[in-house]
């Protein structure tokens, strides 16, 4: 990311922040680094998801982009990850939020 790899950023600096969604939807806004903001970075964490990536096929990658959740049926789902599908319920996706 831009905090992770930047020698130059330091508090009280203005970044710019760009947020897209998947449709029509896309924002963008800025804040203020605050004094301490390198503290709560996580490079090592960041850089072994990067280094655990695997090299698909077109074919794998098109068998994965065409696995879908069934939306037209109620369901619910349990996962241990933070920010993730909790149930779908009258087509609606609800998700988990970070204190559930």
């Amino acid at each position: 990311s831009l905090l992770e790899n930047s020698s130059s950023l330091q508090a009280n600096d203005r970044i710019g922040l760009f947020s897209y969604g998947s449709g029509a939807v896309a924002e963008f806004f800025s804040g203020i680094l605050v004094p301490g903001y390198e503290k709560q970075l996580a490079q090592a964490a960041h850089q072994a998801l990067l280094n655990d990536r695997q090299k698909l096929t077109i074919a794998e990658y098109e068998a994965m982009f065409n696995e879908t959740i069934d939306i037209d049926q109620d369901q619910s789902f349990e996962d241990d990850l933070l920010y993730s599908i909790r149930e779908i319920k009258n087509t609606i996706r609800y998700y988990k939020e970070e204190n559930e």
